[in-house]
């Protein structure tokens, strides 16, 4: 199994590093890490090539990604290029094509083991209701239907890099239901994809209130999936979120008053808070935690965690290494 650190090309994360990709390379050596896993950045020029110390990469987080391929007359002729660029990537299905098939390419130069895309749509005002405006099933069709026919246009219809297919707690890919993971197998037409399990997303959907029984919660979701389902798991996506309470006392169930007419960079400043209180990105502090990893057998375990400085985030990986402890986990 490798281990490796989940590092963006945005500022917020390499700042910590000086903005110098030879100090995050001395970094990972130092934390007893193989690699990373690089988060795109929305406005990727291709610049950044720290090519060997790249295992795996996430796509760009384009929140509402899908809409452009299930309804694009509803992407605004007008939009504002900065929503565009970061919400819906792009304003046609043509256009959502071409810049899939950009970073797909550009993960390929980079020999990565697999590419992460989140199987998800956001609505803005969701993140207050909690509810979808489509339902799991709309969105699971529609992202298949997407790579179906993307990946169509590749020799022998496979992508040129592993997709791997990432859990969120909002509508879509969640693991809390077997039948829909299943469902969506089913309309998949090429074989290069896997799953990767965010263990701190399935807790945000499990209304967890402590990291022991969010422990016990995912592993009891886990027994409920298939064995090929867990097979088909070989990245985890490991960090704690307790937000149960948080969601079900803090978070206001409506938006503001004024949602509706705030700029789309209003609208995101106002949500980013929620967010990062919901999806906590916490270093797991009890031993429990190995026995997800026993349970899957990954072949990466991807320390995707939130940290102010580089000696806190060197306290969270080291906290979670020592929780693991040195047991062999390879299948």
């Amino acid at each position: 199994m490798q281990e490796l650190l989940s590092i963006s090309e945005n500022n917020y994360d390499l700042e910590k590093f000086n903005s110098d990709w030879e100090e995050v390379r001395s970094f990972i050596r130092t934390e007893g890490l193989d690699g990373i896993e690089l988060v795109f950045a929305n406005n990727s020029d291709g610049a950044v090539q720290p090519k060997n110390l790249v295992k795996s990469v996430h796509l760009p987080i384009w929140p509402g990604w899908t809409k452009p391929w299930m309804e694009p007359q509803s992407v605004p002729i007008d939009c504002d290029p900065f929503e565009l660029a970061t919400y819906y990537c792009a304003s046609t299905p043509e256009k959502l094509q071409d810049s899939f098939c950009r970073n797909l390419e550009r993960a390929a130069d980079f020999a990565a083991s697999y590419a992460v895309v989140h199987v998800s749509h956001l609505e803005l005002g969701d993140v207050f209701t909690q509810s979808c405006r489509y339902g799991s099933s709309e969105i699971l069709l529609a992202v298949a239907s997407f790579f179906n026919t993307l990946c169509s246009g590749y020799p022998s219809g496979e992508p040129p890099v592993t997709l791997a297919f990432e859990n969120l707690w909002t509508c879509g890919l969640t693991f809390r239901s077997s039948e829909e993971v299943e469902y969506f197998t089913e309309l998949l037409t090429f074989d290069n994809w896997m799953f990767v399990l965010d263990t701190g997303h399935l807790m945000n959907g499990l209304n967890v209130k402590n990291e022991s029984e969010g422990i016990q919660k995912i592993l009891r979701t886990l027994g409920l999936l298939s064995g090929e389902t867990m097979k088909k798991i070989r990245a985890v996506h490991f960090h704690c979120s307790t937000s149960g309470e948080y969601q079900k006392t803090h978070l206001p169930r409506n938006p503001p008053a004024s949602f509706s007419t705030m700029s789309y960079r209003e609208k995101v400043k106002i949500l980013s808070r929620y967010r990062r209180n919901i999806d906590e990105h916490l270093p797991f502090s009890d031993s429990a935690c190995r026995e997800i990893i026993g349970m899957i057998h990954p072949d990466f375990l991807v320390h995707e965690l939130v940290a102010r400085t580089r000696y806190e985030l060197h306290q969270a990986i080291q906290q979670q290494k020592s929780l693991l402890g040195s047991l062999d986990y390879d299948q």
